[in-house]
């Protein structure tokens, strides 16, 4: 399974903008992720995109959506043109807000599915409007690419595709556990228990628990481990420490139990996550 390391083909601007035009019968590519969010706007034809054991199928005016460190391939039944976006939604978050929210943000956002098929004509026009910017490069393109990334996110926002981050950080749920996550985000490594967090904030546990879900959409241990898991995908990708020591940094009690809590966020095991073999993305190759 390949990471794949997306290359910006826009000055100052993390996003890799393109056509895929006349894709062949029979197409494919492997099974592969990456650190962006993918958009793919349908022109014509199909496109297969599968997840697991789960095959998403998009045509001529759909939009794919795929989530970030989604593990996927896509596969072409017929001739197919299509666009692709692919951009991190953390380049035009707050860094600030991102250090407290990151992870609850992204939480939420893998609650549904991790690809999605759908009609929107502003967002499939929006996403038309920013690769024809890259293709043709006019005065100022970039400037018009960044103002479009922007009306992008806004429509993943407003159909709730995707969970605005600034906006969960200013709710009133949020404030009230702020501190909560800053500690989380820090001794994660530890043995965390719900009656220290909850004496921590000085709330009753049951009230603790109640705030915590309604704020992030998940219990505190489901947060723990998730934060837990997202620490190590850069210890796997950037580190020669082995399975049991990831998972004892990390702060899980096992690595078995370690296997199956990353394996339910990610979709494969640590082992065949770290085995994934980085490629370079330029423009004209297929995502």
């Amino acid at each position: 399974m390949n990471n794949e390391i997306i290359k910006s083909n826009v000055p100052r601007l993390t996003v890799c903008l393109r056509n895929n035009l006349n894709v062949t019968v029979g197409a494919a590519s492997p099974l592969h992720f990456h650190d962006e969010l993918e958009l793919l706007p349908i022109y014509r034809g199909s496109l297969h995109c599968v997840v697991g054991d789960v095959d998403y199928t998009a045509g001529e005016g759909d939009i794919v959506f795929v989530n970030t460190r989604v593990p996927h391939y896509t596969y072409f039944p017929e001739e197919c043109d299509y666009g692709l976006v692919q951009f991190r939604e953390t380049d035009f978050i707050d860094g600030e807000i991102l250090q407290i929210i990151k992870y609850s943000a992204r939480f939420r956002n893998m609650e549904d599915e991790p690809v999605r098929i759908f009609k929107n004509r502003e967002l499939f026009e929006l996403l038309k409007g920013v690769i024809e910017e890259a293709e043709c490069q006019n005065v100022a393109f970039d400037f018009y690419i960044r103002s479009g990334i922007f009306g992008i996110l806004g429509c993943l926002y407003r159909t709730g595709i995707l969970t605005n981050a600034e906006a969960m950080y200013a709710s009133k749920e949020v404030q009230k556990i702020h501190s909560a996550l800053s500690y989380i985000n820090t001794h994660y490594s530890e043995g965390i228990t719900l009656d220290e967090i909850s004496a921590h904030e000085g709330l009753d546990p049951s009230y603790f628990c109640r705030v915590f879900k309604a704020a992030t959409g998940a219990t505190f241990t489901e947060y723990l481990n998730f934060v837990r898991v997202c620490k190590a995908e850069t210890m796997l990708a950037r580190s020669t420490l082995g399975i049991l020591e990831i998972s004892e940094a990390v702060g899980f009690s096992s690595v078995s139990y370690f296997g199956r809590i990353f394996k339910r966020y990610r979709g494969c095991s640590p082992r065949t996550y770290r085995s994934a073999q980085y490629v370079k993305i330029s423009r004209g190759e297929r995502a």
